[in-house]
């Protein structure tokens, strides 16, 4: 009989674990997922299928290019990832558009249209600064940027497998399988 007590304390126990787990669900993967698209801001790239896929480089002579990380200057994007929606089955992650305005053009890439008060805002910045990167934003004959796609967030299976590895080592704990 005690058998049969033992057997029903742990299914109970199992139970109370599992139910637990389910509630949990949407913000452990909102964790994982917060934790990826950062590690690949750290690693200037978008790993995909076990793969990092670098960014391209900054334009040569960039005023930014000084030694940062790319999508790194002050840190922004980088702090505004943060899950934007959670529900008892689902999880949202992105960035508050309205403090970070360019994260959707650098993770999908775009074009932006250079307008006559941008190309003032060149000439004062290379009059202040004397960098011909300046100058030559301003003389520019094109009437576009071409900004291009730097990935740092998105569903992939390797964030999908991230997931997967959390909840199975944690339905280990609940029902005492050695680690």
């Amino acid at each position: 009989m005690a058998d049969l007590n033992d057997l029903m304390r742990d299914l109970s126990k199992a139970s109370t674990g599992f139910a637990k787990l389910r509630k949990d669900l949407p913000r452990i993967a909102g964790v994982k997922m917060v934790e990826t698209f950062r590690r690949n801001l750290d690693k200037e790239g978008f790993i995909e299928n076990g793969r990092l896929h670098r960014w391209p480089q900054r334009t040569p002579g960039s005023p930014r290019d000084r030694g940062r990380k790319l999508l790194r200057d002050r840190g922004k994007l980088y702090d505004s990832i943060r899950v934007t929606r959670r529900t008892d089955d689902s999880v949202a992650v992105g960035v508050d558009e309205g403090q970070v305005p360019y994260a959707r053009l650098n993770n999908e890439g775009g074009v932006v249209i250079v307008t006559d008060r941008m190309r003032a805002y060149f000439w004062a910045m290379f009059a202040k600064t004397k960098l011909p990167f300046w100058r030559r934003m301003a003389l520019k004959k094109s009437p576009q940027i071409i900004i291009p796609q730097r990935q740092f967030m998105g569903i992939t299976p390797d964030l999908d497998k991230t997931v997967e590895r959390e909840i199975a080592a944690r339905l280990k704990v609940i029902f005492g399988a050695p680690s």
